[in-house]
């Protein structure tokens, strides 16, 4: 075989061999994505909307009535929400003292203060609606359903007892435009009871 074909075999031979004996050239891994953290917040916190349900009474001695009074809108700091209460608080017809049924829209405000308490103040506007007796003598008959306008302002501290359930108390004063007979202008009735948020 002539030398030049024999030098051009020994050449791919080497050639072929030197590249079987070095380690493959791999591409470097890539790196693993980076995780995110987890959110620490999660899910935006639903708004702190208030049910209360308690007592009312009038001079802070007895029992006079009940209210119950929702949070609708908002939450937290700013709320607003629908309140009614029976209040016994009318003329004796037939020797019963018809009760008077208030409803009223409102506008709160609550401030967590510190630890367990928050302070609520909140300001309404309303009706009432109550029976008076025609004749005052014999207050035998009720001809008389009236209505009132009436605004409330109600300043209450609420003190935490769980995670959603509290107690809480404070006075309602309500203004009425055309007070009933026997009823006075303005108002101050005291409220406490239970509140969930």
């Amino acid at each position: 075989m002539p030398r030049p074909i024999l030098a051009a075999l020994f050449v791919v031979v080497a050639t072929a061999a030197t590249a079987t004996a070095q380690p493959a050239l791999t591409a470097p891994a890539a790196a693993p994505p980076a995780e995110r953290p987890p959110s620490s917040g999660g899910e935006a916190a639903a708004p702190e909307r208030w049910l209360a349900i308690g007592a009312l009474s009038l001079d802070g001695a007895q029992v006079d009535g009940v209210r119950l009074q929702v949070d609708l809108l908002g939450g937290g700091l700013i709320s607003a929400g629908l309140a009614g209460s029976v209040l016994a608080r009318g003329d004796q017809v037939m020797d019963t003292e018809v009760p008077a049924f208030t409803g009223l829209g409102y506008l709160a405000a609550t401030v967590r203060l510190t630890g367990p308490l928050s302070l609520r103040g909140q300001l309404g506007i309303g009706g009432e609606l109550s029976a008076h007796a025609t004749d005052q003598a014999s207050a035998m008959s009720a001809d008389a359903l009236s209505t009132t306008l009436v605004t409330e302002g109600a300043l209450t501290l609420g003190l935490d007892v769980g995670r959603h359930w509290g107690l809480t108390a404070g006075p309602i004063v309500q203004s009425a435009e055309s007070p009933a007979v026997g009823v006075d202008a303005s108002t101050v009735t005291w409220f406490a009871g239970l509140r969930h948020r």
